[in-house]
């Protein structure tokens, strides 16, 4: 018999038991879900344009 266990962990290496909680919460309207006025794509693409792995 295999078992297999898994532990999530942030980027820092803390792992957890429970889900990973956002360093960011974004509050999303469902309507602007995917469009240019979508919240948390906008956080997203301003925190990965910040990134050094992201730039040219």
């Amino acid at each position: 018999m295999n078992l297999t266990v898994v532990k999530d962990a942030d980027r820092t290496g803390r792992t957890y038991e429970s889900p990973i909680p956002p360093d960011e919460e974004i509050l999303v309207e469902r309507a602007g879900k995917g469009t240019s006025t979508d919240r948390a794509l906008i956080a997203a693409t301003n925190w990965l344009t910040q990134q050094a792995a992201c730039k040219d």
